[in-house]
This record gives C-alpha cells, sequence and structure tokens, in this order.
C-alpha cells in the first residue's frame, strides 16, 4: 500500500511540474525574428545597410545589418554560396 500511495504522490508530482512555460515568462531581452515572405530580395523598408559581417563558424554566410526610419535594426543572413537569402530576419528594436 506505501509503494502504491508513493507511485501516485509520484506521478501527481511529475504531472503538476510539468506545465508550459506562460510566454509572459520569456526570457527578457529575447529578440524576435521575422519570417521574410518573398526572398527574391530585402524588402526597402528595412532601410539603409549600415554594415555587413561575416563569422567564422558560418562559412559562406554573411549578414547584412540594416536600420529604418525608426531606428530598428534587422539582421538579414545571406548564403553567397547558393545565392540565396534566408526567410528568419532577426530583428531589434530600439527604445
Amino acid at each position: 500500500m506505501k509503494h502504491i500511495t508513493l507511485l501516485i504522490f509520484m506521478l501527481v508530482f511529475i504531472l503538476c511540474s510539468c506545465q508550459r512555460i506562460d510566454q509572459r515568462y520569456a526570457v527578457k531581452g529575447e529578440l524576435k525574428s521575422v519570417l521574410l515572405e518573398n526572398v527574391d530580395g530585402v524588402p526597402a523598408e528595412y532601410g539603409t545597410l549600415i554594415s555587413v559581417t561575416t563569422h567564422a563558424q558560418y562559412e559562406g554566410w554573411s549578414q547584412l545589418w540594416f536600420v529604418d526610419e525608426n531606428n530598428t535594426i534587422r539582421m538579414v543572413r545571406i548564403q553567397f554560396h547558393d545565392n540565396r537569402i534566408h526567410e528568419s530576419v532577426l530583428v531589434i528594436p530600439r527604445n
């Protein structure tokens, strides 16, 4: 009987512990990504190209950094070996 009670207690404890994390508890400072609807080019509303960077770990990829009139920064990834734009764009809002 003790074993069954302990087993039920453990099962209830595990089930209560496995709750989904609410969006209100997202990591502070976590940046969002948006998807490009059309990967034929970079939308003009992204603003002015301010920088191009590369990273040794991601050979063949470049990051294009844009800033718009609201000072929002967007980073678009370009894979130049295959001549393609990655559909995920990092958005960094400015306060």
